[in-house]
């Protein structure tokens, strides 16, 4: 049981490093428009401003996904201490996991938004 537990920690706190390390470079206005890493759509893809501004907020997001992630991993030390029974554990994990993709879906959301407004604003769209 407390190989699980240990599992739990480790993805938690792996997720957290991948997203904050991912996140720094686009909220830092780093990230060059390219067709691999970063808010690639239509809009941030036509123009630069908008691909920095948009990246910029995404990768905000990110980050404050991975920070939640990583709080989660020291939340599941304490959860999950007494807990003997499989089954609870996986529920914690998918939990994690919904808590993590409703994160990611909320940053996509805000960031097809921005973009198709930054469009507007600058005359992209018809």
């Amino acid at each position: 049981m407390e190989e699980i537990k240990m599992i739990v920690l480790i993805i938690c706190f792996a997720s957290a490093v991948l997203f904050i390390g991912l996140g720094i470079p686009m909220a830092l206005r780093k990230v060059k428009r390219n067709g691999v890493y970063g808010a690639r759509m239509k809009y941030t893809m036509m123009d630069d401003d908008i691909w920095y501004e948009v990246n910029a907020m995404a990768g905000k997001g990110i980050i404050i996904v991975g920070i939640l992630e990583a709080a989660m991993g020291v939340a599941s030390i304490f959860v999950l201490k007494n807990v003997t029974d499989k089954p609870t554990v996986i529920k914690f994990l998918i939990g994690i996991g919904a808590i993590e993709m409703i994160g990611l879906l909320i940053v996509t959301i805000m960031a097809v938004r921005m973009s198709r407004r930054m469009a507007a604003d600058k005359g992209l769209i018809k």
